[in-house]
């Protein structure tokens, strides 16, 4: 993790302990909540190909079946 905030440019933020504004509304507007949803999506996505890629054994697969039946 620490190699890859610092390729980012990113590591001197978590050695002087980032603190994130509080900028948020109280209720956060409808496209915010959708540009979240976006970003979670795409989040989520692209842990799925890199979980697959290293643990390929993690796949879904079928569950084992007793005499072949389901």
């Amino acid at each position: 993790m620490k190699i890859m905030l610092k390729s980012q440019g990113l590591w001197d933020l978590v050695e002087r302990d980032y603190v994130e504004p509080n900028l948020a509304p109280a209720q956060p507007s409808d496209q915010l909540r959708e540009t979240h949803k976006k970003d979670a999506q795409a989040l989520f996505s692209s842990n799925r190909h890199w979980m697959m890629k290293f643990f390929p054994e993690l796949q879904l697969q079928q569950p084992p079946t007793k005499h072949g039946k389901l």
